[in-house]
């Protein structure tokens, strides 16, 4: 869920979603006072989440049987013409949506990404995230997005790609640390970043 939305916005997702708890982050709960704190289930930076994600303590998980079109998702608008509306995502629009983009960037076990896009995005996760699970790639998470920050983990992690908006881009290459050279494939569909930053049509090409 967007945590960017105000307490209201938030509060009015919870209720149409009907959601039944909520897993979340301490800097986080001034958004979070008009909903049922009773919802409020766990908070991500104890050492108890860190337990729960542990591999070490994974066990085999018996899913429920699903057909294609049963609802897999809502994923909530920003809501900048009213309240944020979910729009609702079935399994087979995943599985199609994440194969497409696997056949198109030819994604394999091989790849690896930096997951800066929110994942309470489509971006982030309908063209990131399951893409590269289907094809057994790797994810490396920045929890928050900062330029030079993902400077610095491209250069640790070396991703084969990255996928962002036009305005991370213009952070991450203005950035001291920017080294054009790190990745094989970044991932754009504006022309922005060329006409408004001022970025060399060479490293566009480069980049594309």
């Amino acid at each position: 869920m967007n945590w960017r939305l105000n307490p209201k916005e938030i509060a009015a997702i919870v209720e149409d979603a009907q959601l039944k708890l909520l897993f979340y982050a301490e800097k986080h709960l001034s958004s979070l006072i008009d909903i049922d704190q009773n919802l409020l289930h766990m908070d991500i930076d104890v050492a108890q989440y860190d337990e729960i994600v542990n591999p070490d303590y994974h066990q085999p998980f018996q899913a429920t049987p699903v057909e294609p079109q049963d609802l897999a998702a809502l994923i909530y608008t920003s809501g900048t013409t009213g309240s944020p509306k979910g729009v609702m995502f079935s399994y087979e629009s995943f599985v199609h949506n994440g194969a497409n983009l696997e056949l198109t960037y030819k994604f394999n076990s091989n790849y690896i990404t930096i997951v800066s896009t929110p994942m309470f995005h489509v971006l982030g996760f309908n063209d990131t995230v399951l893409p590269v699970l289907m094809s057994g790639g790797t994810l490396i998470l920045q929890r928050y997005f900062n330029g030079e920050e993902l400077n610095d983990m491209i250069a640790q992690y070396h991703p084969t790609f990255i996928i962002m908006i036009p305005t991370m881009y213009y952070s991450t290459l203005r950035a001291s640390n920017f080294n054009p050279e790190i990745l094989k494939l970044w991932i754009i569909s504006s022309k922005v970043v060329h006409n408004h930053y001022q970025v060399s049509k060479q490293l566009l090409n480069n980049m594309a």
